[in-house]
């Protein structure tokens, strides 16, 4: 019986192959995971997260992604586990 997939979540992940040095991958999920969708607050789960800690730099200077990231990445899986049952690990990959 094939996989089912839940209204608004997609099974994607990031793809190997060759990324310049200066870009920054940042999957919403592993190759082998769901990301969800976060119907709630009308985005993707990481993405719902990325645009709060955005807005939370917003006015601050420089805004480091880095930073950014590491405040989302726990949120997401955190309810992905409790809200959805499921793992949902953000990746962030350098370029090579």
């Amino acid at each position: 019986m094939p996989a089912r997939i839940h209204h608004g979540a997609s099974p994607h992940g990031a793809k190997p192959g060759a990324v310049p040095s200066n870009i920054k991958v940042l999957p919403a999920s592993a190759a082998d995971q769901i990301s969800h969708a976060y119907d709630a607050q009308g985005h993707g789960l990481f993405t719902y997260f990325l645009l709060k800690g955005i807005k939370e730099q917003t006015g601050k200077g420089f805004v480091d992604m880095k930073k950014i990231f590491d405040f989302a990445a726990p949120q997401v899986s955190n309810i992905a586990r409790r809200e959805y049952n499921s793992d949902q690990v953000p990746q962030w990959q350098d370029g090579e």
